[in-house]
Order: C-alpha cells, then sequence, then structure tokens
C-alpha cells in the first residue's frame, strides 16, 4: 500500500493543493483512503475481492471479465458501471493491461492479459461453455 497508485494519486492531489507537508501520509491512513475508495468504486471493490492478476498472454475474453464483474456487482449489491467506464477504471488500475482483437470461428474477439485467480465467490456460478478449471475461470 505504502508506494501503490493510491499513494501517488493522494501525493499529486497533495502537491497540486499546495499541500506537500502532508505528503508524509502514513501507510495506515493511505490504507484508509483505499478502504473508502473501494467503498465507493464497485471496479476497486472487484479488484480487492476477487484477486485479479496480470499475465504475459492476451487469452482472456474482455466480456467475460465484464460479466464477472457484473454477477459480483448483483451480488454484493453494489452499482455497476458501464463496460467503457469499467474499462477506463481497469487501465486506471493496471497501467499495462493490454487488450488484442483475435479471430475464433471467424468472429472477432476481444481478449485482454488479465487473469482471476483464487475461488469463485460465493453466489456466483462460474461462467458456462469454457470449460475452465479452477482458479483460472475466465482464461481459455
Amino acid at each position: 500500500v505504502g508506494d501503490g497508485p493510491l499513494r501517488a494519486q493522494v501525493m499529486s492531489v497533495l502537491h497540486a493543493a499546495g499541500l506537500t507537508e502532508l505528503a508524509w501520509l502514513p501507510d495506515a491512513m493511505v490504507a484508509m483512503l483505499q478502504e473508502a475508495k473501494a467503498d465507493t468504486n464497485s471496479v476497486v471493490a472487484w479488484l480487492f475481492d476477487t484477486g485479479v492478476e496480470l499475465q504475459t498472454t492476451c487469452d482472456t475474453p474482455k466480456d467475460q471479465v465484464f460479466e464477472y464483474y457484473r454477477r459480483w456487482c448483483g451480488v454484493n449489491a453494489m452499482r455497476e458501471v458501464s463496460v467503457v467506464q469499467f474499462w477506463k477504471r481497469m487501465h486506471e488500475h493496471y497501467k499495462q493491461l493490454a487488450e488484442v482483437r483475435i479471430r475464433v470461428d471467424g468472429v472477432q474477439r476481444r481478449m485482454c492479459n488479465l487473469r482471476l485467480v483464487g475461488p469463485m465467490p460465493e453466489g456466483i456460478a462460474p461462467l458456462t461453455g469454457t470449460g475452465r478449471q479452477p482458479g483460472h475461470y475466465l482464461t481459455n
């Protein structure tokens, strides 16, 4: 948490406001700010709850990642954002998020280099028709 993206955002805001003397924010304060941000941002809350990792290959369908997020929001009574806002926020959180377009059976698919790890959260059924193994339920 100490050197993460939230700290950089906080430091940027403090600097812009001329409050650089507050740049010493302790890790506990940064953690509290991060928790508050998660409470008001369903994408950040989803990321903290599910265990998303970047991988080297773009083999995860973007539509399945968004569908998983959408289902998570429903189960957790969080307001989902639009697909455009979702991917904008994902790019803000993961600077090295990559996307490609490929053709599968003559159909263009958008893929990304995200992988969801860990157990499927309670109340969310696995996405169907992919033959995924536990722990890799959004990758092909």
